[in-house]
């Protein structure tokens, strides 16, 4: 898995690029879920991005998927470091894993609420559906 992992930094870039684009919606959260599951092979370009990203208001949350992560290195690129989770493969998809993260990717609590009811009423709908 080192190839998926290889371009840490890169897909940081990527997600700074697209945030701060033209296309951007300007009422969305400038928040980044970074899901990681191997230890960063660009750690040091990844970090400098971290932290540029950071500068410009945009916050990074990183989650490490599996036991393979050196936490440590996703503290490097957290905007708070308190919020770097390791999350087991087998809870990815699991409503309580997105009812946990809420807290961490919107920033107050009244957007807790509308963004619980929308992934309900996605949920609903998707199951409803299939």
């Amino acid at each position: 898995m080192a190839d998926a992992l290889a371009g840490a930094g890169q897909g940081l870039e990527v997600a700074y690029v697209e945030l701060l684009s033209a296309h951007a919606r300007p009422t969305a959260f400038h928040t980044v879920l970074l899901l990681i599951q191997s230890r960063t092979d660009d750690l040091p370009a990844a970090v400098i991005q971290a932290n540029i990203m950071k500068n410009a208001g945009i916050k990074i949350v990183p989650i490490a998927v599996g036991p393979d992560v050196p936490l440590d290195e996703l503290r490097k690129m957290a905007t708070n470091p308190v919020d770097v989770e390791l999350i087991p493969y087998d809870q990815i998809g699991s409503i309580n894993l997105v009812l946990q993260l809420i807290p961490k990717l919107c920033p107050s609590p009244s957007e807790h609420y509308t963004t619980i009811n929308k992934l309900i009423n996605m949920v609903y709908f998707e199951s409803c559906n299939a």
